[in-house]
């Protein structure tokens, strides 16, 4: 069976897919739109060539309409629509239509029902050219079924609170005012029932988001009555019941909500959805998880305004919180993981790019990929209000996606929706899928997000997919992953050289390939600084891309000046981008600025706060700071989380030997080396620890390894210079850190606040060698 849907947009569906191809043409959609909301069960062929053939002749008109009708008999069975004499008729029983179970829905009082089935405005994002007079009955009928949906919703309100189920009617409320954001009355109505239920502060802060609202969209004030409202809420002292006395909910406001056509912006480009001069669609370069980004920054929003906890204040003053987990992979192959991922980190970073909202970043995120934890448990940990999760299947050519949103304090779904494509025109089907979505729910943030933050695309779905396959492997942190992620980037730049996310994927990849020492430093920087100049090239909005051109600014040409401006434009075109304050602490701190390198390592941490690498950084901002039982603190912290995380036994083990506690830090460092298989820089760190504590001989030893290494692995020079200054061999350590320079060793960045280089600061050689890194 087919299903028309014409609220929140336009389609046709069987229980299988959508339908595409010639039944779905726009003039036949309007077509059906207009039969299936025929008030006398059918339409005369005069008003329907009239109305969507307007400029051609009468014999074309009707051929026209012959072709649309004969087209879609064929597609959905000869007895779907029905000549009636001169007219025609479409059969519900056989086409089953959302509008018409509306409207039977409200005519029989069932008000729960109907709301249920309103997805969102009549023919959402629909338009036919050049037919002037059907967009006038779209209009009209667009208005009709929106009061209906309206009035249903105060119904159930009004029921809610005859029953005295304040918090219901609190929620009903609050839909309603996400359709009439404006009106005084339904923000009154919506503050008294969340008093009732004990949520004072939830009330407080409708009218501070009201008010907000009234300023910064029609440049108006709110009504005394909303004002008096707020006051007596204030003063009534916690626990006594509330009956709002002379502004009950009976009773009308003291002054009546504005008209409204003073509460319409007169300029186009600020009307509400849906408005008529909106109706083209725009052409958003977004993906399907940006499409989500709209109904999960409105509804983020909407748990803001009603559950606070907090003290009332406009929405600006207190960040929505929110996170993305993981979306799940039901397809049968396993190699698909990667695209929920992609879609799950394209979303993320959509929503981060929002100023009202704080999302946690991917690395927290990612650690509950178990659906088994409990939202409410995930919201404490992260410290967020509300949860997006999903799921993506793919089978065959055909693509499914569902995305739900959660309330952490309850529990409570409060938006899903289902998605299917296929594979080969993701790309293509993107602004429907925005459109749909954002029809979903309709509050003042949905208006505010604009197109500044979509990331530049590409045209190219496989190019898209393999930037996905790329970010999936790149984030395993692993040798073998980022030369996979190095070689998908590569392949999508190709299919799509004008692709800057591609160039700042492959950036990103040959910027770490060095650390697994097959490579050396300058090689891999070289590269990786040749692609992020090309991403920013294509697209100078990339924060990913200015963050890694600060990178190689600070370590390939040694421009601290550069490197900071590159860092300051990636936060400021991305606030919520992590690891842009995360790089920008290390260079912070590298340049001896402790208290700015604390207040962005901290900042990071907000933002991901069960990150590894994120909190590893604030260990090492206290290490660098010579705050060592600080910097023990954080790295035990880490270490008990992720005993065999390498990195993080080796940064505990190099904190306390800092603080010269060696007999402490040489077993921590040993396990390092032997888990990360005899990576060069723990042995380095190994080798410096044992000649600190006075083991010269096996300090020797394991230096004499790294400079014979059958494998052809490559020791950081910075390291290996520490090896000789705590052999007290100053000529050979400088030595090695002026070649240390030359090889653009990313590690040298550090030499400034380094304690392993203590003895070597009043030699002028280092001096000049500082004075090469820019670090005097």
């Amino acid at each position: 069976m087919y299903v028309l849907r014409l609220l929140g947009g336009a389609s046709l569906a069987t229980d299988m897919a959508r339908v595409t191809g010639p039944p779905v043409q726009r003039h036949r959609i309007a077509l059906l739109a207009l039969l299936a909301t025929a008030p006398s069960a059918s339409v005369s062929r005069d008003k329907l060539v009239a109305l969507l053939w307007p400029e051609a002749g009468d014999q074309q008109a009707r051929h026209s309409l012959n072709v649309a009708v004969h087209a879609l008999r064929k597609a959905l069975g000869v007895e779907a629509i029905r000549s009636v004499g001169a007219n025609l008729q479409l059969d519900l029983d056989v086409v089953p239509c959302d509008v018409a179970a509306f409207l039977a829905a409200v005519n029989a009082g069932d008000m729960l029902a109907a709301v249920n089935t309103y997805t969102g405005p009549f023919l959402d994002g629909f338009h036919v050219e050049a037919c002037e007079e059907f967009e006038h009955w779209q209009d009209s009928e667009r208005a009709r079924l929106a009061g209906q949906y309206r009035q249903a919703l105060e119904t159930l309100a009004v029921q809610a609170e005859a029953a005295n189920d304040s918090r219901t009617a609190a929620e009903w409320w609050r839909q309603l005012g996400a359709v009439d954001p404006g009106d005084a009355r339904i923000a009154a109505r919506m503050m008294i029932a969340l008093e009732k239920s004990g949520n004072r502060a939830g009330a407080l802060a409708v009218a501070a988001a009201h008010t907000a609202l009234l300023n910064e969209e029609y440049r108006a004030e709110p009504t005394p009555g909303l004002i008096s409202l707020a006051e007596r809420i204030r003063r009534n002292p916690v626990g006594l019941p509330f009956d709002g006395a002379e502004l009950s909910p009976q009773t009308p406001l003291a002054a009546p909500p504005l008209p409204a056509r003073e509460l319409t912006a007169p300029e186009p480009t600020t009307q509400a959805l849906g408005a008529r001069t909106n109706r083209r669609p725009r052409r958003l370069l977004v993906g399907m998880a940006v499409a989500v980004t709209v109904v999960v920054g409105t509804a983020a929003y909407s748990i803001w305004k009603a559950s606070s906890h907090e003290a009332a204040r406009p929405p600006s003053a207190s960040p929505i919180t929110i996170a993305v987990l993981p979306f799940q992979n039901l397809s049968e192959d396993l190699q698909y993981q990667y695209l929920s991922d992609g879609i799950t980190e394209e979303l993320l970073n959509a929503l981060a790019r929002i100023p009202a909202l704080h999302v946690a970043a991917r690395t927290s995120s990612f650690m509950f990929r178990d659906r088994g934890v409990d939202v409410r448990h995930v919201g404490e940990r992260l410290g967020v209000a509300a949860l997006v999760e999903g799921s993506v299947r793919v089978a065959g050519n055909r693509l499914r996606i569902t995305a739900q949103l959660i309330d952490t304090h309850t529990g409570y779904h409060l938006w899903s929706d289902e998605f299917d494509r296929t594979t080969s025109d993701l790309l293509a089907t993107q602004e429907e899928i925005a459109h749909s979505v954002a029809s979903a729910l309709h509050v003042q943030l949905a208006r505010r997000i604009n197109d500044s933050l979509v990331l530049a695309g590409t045209a190219s779905q496989e190019a898209h997919e393999l930037y996905f396959r790329g970010r999936y492997e790149w984030n395993k942190r692993t040798e073998a992953g980022v030369l996979a992620a190095r070689n998908a980037f590569e392949r999508a730049a190709a299919i799509d050289p004008r692709y800057a996310r591609a160039y700042a994927g492959l950036s990103d990849a040959w910027q770490l390939l060095p650390l697994y020492g097959h490579l050396p430093t300058s090689e891999g920087l070289a590269n990786a600084k040749t692609a992020a100049l090309r991403a920013i090239a294509l697209d100078s909005t990339l924060a990913e891309a200015h963050t890694s051109l600060g990178v190689m600014l600070l370590e390939y040409d040694h421009d601290r000046a550069g490197a900071e401006r590159e860092y300051r434009r990636a936060i400021e075109l991305n606030p919520g981008y992590v690891t842009a304050h995360h790089w920008y602490a290390l260079f912070l701190i590298a340049g001896g600025r402790v208290a700015e390198a604390t207040h962005e390592a901290e900042t990071a941490r907000r933002v991901d706060p069960l990150s590894r690498i994120v909190n590893a950084a604030v260990g090492t901002v206290r290490l660098f700071a010579r705050d060592y039982d600080a910097a023990i603190a954080e790295f035990r912290a880490i270490v008990n989380l992720e005993p065999e995380w390498a990195t993080g036994l080796e940064l505990l083990g190099r904190a306390h030997a800092a603080k010269g506690n060696h007999a402490t830090a040489i077993p921590m460092i040993e396990q390092a080396v032997n888990l990360s298989r005899r990576r060069p820089s723990h042995v380095a760190l190994l080798a410096y620890v044992y000649a600190q504590s006075g083991d010269t001989t096996k300090a020797r030893g394991l230096l004499d390894e790294l400079l014979h290494a059958s494998d052809g692995s490559y020791a950081p020079p910075v390291d290996l210079a520490a090896v000789y200054v705590a052999l007290h061999d100053p000529g050979e350590a400088l030595r090695v850190l002026e070649r240390g320079v030359q090889d653009r060793d990313e590690e040298m960045m550090y030499l400034k606040v380094d304690p392993r280089y203590d003895s070597l600061r009043r030699d002028a050689r280092f001096g000049r060698i500082l004075g090469d890194l820019d670090l005097r």
